[in-house]
């Protein structure tokens, strides 16, 4: 089972949207996969239409008040492990109860998962303590990056809390770092492109996310891209992203 935390500590990244479609593209070839929502905000949940009122969530798995599979969502091509806000109430508790080993929780709340090929995380945009908890579990990031200048700042943020966390005994490897929000007309992309292949090289991964209307529309409907639009830019994108995931494997 390939665990995978997508992670950047800035909103509006593409990370939600990345997960999902990902997910769907891996679940098209065939692969049993679960998406996980560790954001407060619950946008991964709220963007495939999964309800939570009186179910069990994410949260109540961390504090061992439900075993996870209480808590998945069946869509079909996809199991969904949703968040809820009272997500934000447990982490302060956990930090509370366990502030030493608190980055350990998710990993030992799931850790009588199997079943599936794939477990694609979503986090918070932040590097706080859910986060952490994302990466440990996994050990694998991938990072999407919007092509701006700006967002390599944020980058080396990521690059140096993966170093913190090497430090303190955890495997953790980068799989790949996702051009997003490419924009095919502006050379700015182009550019911000080239300067993370020429830097970061075979981290970078070989497709890029381009600007798609279809990206912003699937979530209104409680789609993913491909379900939503299959022949389109973004389903298109996504399903190349998998093959390249799955090269790695």
């Amino acid at each position: 089972m390939r665990k995978i935390t997508v992670i950047n500590q800035k909103g509006g990244t593409g990370k939600t949207t990345t997960v999902v479609n990902l997910g769907a593209a891996l679940a098209e070839l065939g692969r049993e996969v679960l998406l996980l929502d560790l954001d407060p905000q619950a946008g991964l949940t709220e963007s495939l239409g999964v309800k939570t009122a009186g179910n069990p969530t994410i949260a109540e798995v961390l504090t061992r008040d439900a075993e996870p599979r209480e808590a998945f969502h069946d869509l079909g091509h996809l199991t969904v492990l949703p968040a809820s806000p009272g997500l934000a109430e447990t982490e302060k508790r956990i930090l509370r109860e366990k502030p030493s080993d608190y980055p350990l929780a998710l990993r030992e709340a799931m850790s009588g998962i199997r079943g599936f090929d794939f477990v694609l995380v979503d986090c918070p945009p932040s590097l706080g303590a859910l986060s952490l908890m994302g990466m440990v579990y996994s050990g694998s990031l991938l990072i999407p990056l919007q092509t701006h200048y700006m967002a390599l700042n944020g980058l080396e943020k990521i690059l140096g809390m993966v170093k913190t966390i090497r430090e303190a005994g955890f495997p953790m490897a980068i799989l790949g770092i996702l051009p997003c929000m490419y924009d095919v007309r502006t050379s700015l992309s182009r550019q911000v492109e080239e300067h993370l292949r020429n830097t970061l090289r075979d981290k970078v991964f070989r497709t890029v996310i381009r600007q798609s209307v279809s990206l912003a529309e699937a979530p209104a409907r409680s789609m993913d891209v491909l379900s939503y639009q299959p022949n389109g830019r973004g389903a298109e994108d996504y399903r190349a992203l998998a093959q390249e995931v799955l090269r790695h494997e």
